[in-house]
């Protein structure tokens, strides 16, 4: 039996999808084991996926990560690197035939190479080179046509360049770590991936984003949609927001991501409360330690944690960060569904 094994590091939205592939490939005769933060290993075992941990606590670590603190960016390295070495080190462990990671496991192709191990990167958004498709990190400027191809691969280029060149330290010092006889790349890293054709899966709709046709076909590939995830049974909703749903015109969500622990509260809920005001609808907000708000409001319900599949169907609409797992929820469930990155 073929041994798989996943690098999927980052917060549980980098986990979720995937533990679905997962899944899917363990029927068909596969054996799979996704290494991933400790705080996931329960999570991914309730569906009878092998898990291993790699690095710290991930959801411990983002609610006490303040990235305006003085020692910010070497919490931050040193966080990947201790994830990523523990990846590598389990993987030996493992002997996997074939490595799957996600893009933020920069270390892997490079792990892959030096073991000789095959390796398929997968990714929720179009974070590659193309003219195709504006960049991720581009924002908008009624001056630029975006329809123009050169336009955007330029953009796509520097973009992905400027990203490298801000992780290519810490790559480096992971090599060094793990003692990989490797040259990393001095530029962006999708080059070297496409040189020495290593697969990449896009996790995605065609029915949002088109798949780009300016790509290398035997490089590039489409699963064809979102990898969705169905919730095991066992989760059970609170009697207070089952009764807040139900006691009065159906809310708007509205969510902001693993990372945003940081937010002035106050701020927040007076916004809320204003928007409120004007447009006379009702609320629930997905936050961390919601307990920590100043106030309460008769049209505002704060929850930390919900399953989106469970919720989504419920609401009006959904106004998410712009996450590829809350956003193909928010579609997935059929109601208007607006990203704010």
């Amino acid at each position: 039996m073929a041994k798989l094994v996943f690098f999927s590091l980052g917060s549980r939205g980098d986990v979720q999808p995937p533990i679905a592939l997962a899944l899917s490939l363990k029927q068909q005769g596969y054996d799979c084991t996704i290494i991933a933060s400790p705080c996931y290993g329960c999570f991914i075992e309730s569906y009878g996926i092998k898990s291993a941990p790699a690095g710290v606590d991930a959801e411990k670590f983002i609610a006490e990560y303040d990235p305006t603190a003085p020692d910010a960016l070497e919490k931050a390295i040193n966080y990947y690197k201790v994830a990523a070495i523990d990846c590598c080190n389990l993987a030996l462990q493992i002997e996997p035939d074939l490595v799957l990671f996600h893009k933020s496991a920069f270390i892997a192709p490079f792990f892959c190479q030096n073991y000789q191990i095959q390796c398929v990167e997968y990714c929720f958004a179009p974070w590659i080179l193309t003219g195709c498709l504006p960049n991720l990190l581009t924002f908008e400027d009624n001056e630029v046509d975006w329809d123009d191809k050169e336009t955007n691969f330029g953009q796509s280029f520097t973009n992905l360049h400027t990203a490298w060149s801000q992780n290519i330290g810490i790559v480096n010092i992971t090599k060094d770590e793990l003692n990989l006889d490797v040259t990393i790349p001095t530029i962006v890293d999708d080059l070297y991936k496409r040189k020495n054709k290593i697969p990449e899966i896009f996790a995605w709709s065609p029915s949002v984003l088109p798949f780009p046709d300016d790509l290398i076909s035997d490089v590039y590939t489409s699963c064809g949609g979102y990898w969705f995830l169905e919730e095991t049974d066992d989760w059970t909703p609170p009697l207070n927001l089952v009764e807040y749903i139900e006691g009065g015109v159906k809310p708007i969500y509205i969510g902001f991501g693993s990372w945003a622990q940081h937010m002035d509260n106050v701020v927040l809920f007076n916004m809320l409360v204003q928007v409120i005001r004007n447009t006379n609808q009702r609320f629930v907000v997905g936050c961390r330690k919601p307990e920590e708000f100043p106030q309460q409001h008769d049209s505002i319900f704060f929850i930390e944690s919900c399953p989106h599949s469970w919720l989504f169907p419920k609401m009006k609409a959904v106004i998410v960060h712009a996450g590829a797992g809350s956003l193909s929820q928010g579609l997935k469930a059929g109601v208007p569904t607006f990203a704010i990155p």
